[in-house]
């Protein structure tokens, strides 16, 4: 039998070919690929049947035009929606400090006339009246991408399998052609939040793969999925984490370090790292040497302040920006071409004596290494995505301060004893309590990723 891989983006390559996620599928079927021609790193597919498709960049704001109107029309189905859409659509006056009078006058009527013309947009399009008959004609609109199609002729898969976000122009139309087809479509969630913050899914895979229990049910009551159509499978990121959070890795450091994660959403990080500082210097006698490693999300949103959220390693004893994405960081390189390695991680998160920051992915991670994670949901006074209103906003964080893993600091003031207490408590968790409570969020069965994959195409294709 004949499956074929889409692959989107260079962050799919990074995490389904240079991990072995797809090896025991490779062993079963005739595995084929069908590529983006926007991936710069090829490498992995040139020992493999593959094919590139063209990204249409005027169809794509099409798709995403959609997307974003089903965001609105269903928006009570997830508070993550109303914030994204407050974040990109909602009525913003602030501006930087030296902006001159004249300009900032000009930014704030423009703003005020976007905000008033989306949201009587909004409201007539998306109402119950128009919104179908509007959805049909943007649907008509919509052209077909040609090269994937002939890709599906000439493959002829029994199984198409996408990585995804929920938010794909180019799976909308894989899932649109593998329709016509009658070709079964098994899209693979990619990311923690993906289900319940982008948007709808208006054409939905046969078979969707999840993180875990709280995706299953953003799948379900979010996106109008069946429970038989929803496959608990994780994500091939964190397939070796597992295997080695109990052996004894190599730091990547040769002192002890607790690790600082950044947050893609723009976030005063530069200001927290202050008291961080503060904290490791006013109590040295506790710590005994102990750093701090800043790692800043590799692929930071851009923001008004965004020239803020750098740092001056200079000003800072006891912080180090993390040595894998120093150079990047640096540069100011946000493109998500940068995809830093994964081989990296476990010995990064493992080695730590506890993981701190925003909230992110991040935290998954560290409770996997069953590491305390403090995290940061204070007001940072700058940032409409300050971590406060993440953390109330986002779906897929709620309950996160039920794991006995997790510390949450709502105010810098309280940030030193609650660095003391997950210092001081970092090895006294329960493991069986801490796996327990993870498996909701992210599922693990002792089974390597690959087989878990293979198997589930196996049942689906009976």
């Amino acid at each position: 039998m004949n499956i074929l891989v889409i692959i989107p983006s260079d962050l799919y390559v990074r995490n389904y070919l240079t991990t072995s996620a797809l090896k025991s599928l490779q062993n079963s079927y005739k595995v084929s690929f069908l590529v983006s021609d926007t991936v710069k790193n090829l490498k992995p597919f040139h020992d493999k049947d593959f094919d590139l498709y063209d990204h249409d960049q005027k169809n794509h704001k099409r798709h995403f035009y959609i997307f974003d109107l089903l965001m609105w029309r269903y928006r009570n189905k997830s508070s993550t929606f109303k914030f994204r859409l407050l974040r990109t659509q909602g009525f913003n006056l602030s501006t930087p400090s030296n902006t001159s009078f004249i300009v900032k006058f000009a930014k704030i009527l423009w703003r005020i006339f976007r905000y008033v013309y989306l949201k009587a947009r909004n409201y007539m399009l998306g109402s119950s009246f128009l919104f179908h008959p509007y959805f049909f004609y943007l649907k008509l609109k919509l052209k077909e991408n040609s090269k994937i199609k002939s890709a599906i002729i000439k493959y002829s898969p029994d199984l198409i399998i996408m990585p995804c976000s929920a938010y794909d122009p180019d799976g909308n139309d894989v899932l649109s052609i593998a329709n016509a087809l009658e070709i079964k479509t098994f899209f693979l969630v990619d990311n923690w939040d993906n289900l319940s913050s982008k948007s709808i899914f208006w054409i939905k895979p046969n078979f969707l793969g999840v993180w875990g229990q709280q995706s299953l049910e953003h799948a379900i009551d979010i996106q109008g999925f069946s429970k038989e159509q929803i496959i608990l499978l994780g994500t091939p990121r964190f397939n070796n984490y597992f295997k080695y959070r109990n052996q004894k890795l190599e730091s990547p450091y040769n002192f002890k370090y607790v690790l600082f994660v950044g947050t893609a959403l723009p976030f005063d990080e530069p200001k927290a790292l202050k008291f961080y500082e503060d904290i490791l210097e006013k109590n040295k006698n506790i710590f005994q040497g102990l750093k701090l490693i800043y790692r800043p999300h590799p692929w930071r949103h851009r923001s008004m302040f965004s020239s803020a959220r750098k740092i001056d390693q200079k000003n800072f004893q006891h912080i180090i920006v993390d040595k894998q994405i120093e150079a990047a960081y640096l540069e100011d390189n946000t493109d998500t071409s940068f995809q830093p390695s994964i081989d990296y991680y476990p010995a990064l998160i493992s080695n730590a004596e506890f993981v701190t920051g925003g909230l992110t992915s991040m935290l998954i991670e560290s409770v996997i290494f069953r590491k305390i994670f403090l995290g940061l949901i204070h007001n940072d006074h700058k940032h409409f995505t300050s971590m406060h209103r993440v953390f109330k906003a986002y779906k897929h964080f709620e309950g996160i301060e039920s794991m006995d893993a997790v510390r949450l600091c709502d105010n810098l003031d309280s940030l030193e004893s609650a660095f003391l207490e997950a210092f001081q408590s970092k090895d006294k968790l329960d493991k069986s309590i801490i796996d327990n409570q993870r498996q909701y969020y992210y599922y693990f069965n002792n089974q390597d990723y690959s087989k878990v994959l293979k198997d589930s195409c196996d049942k689906i294709l009976g």
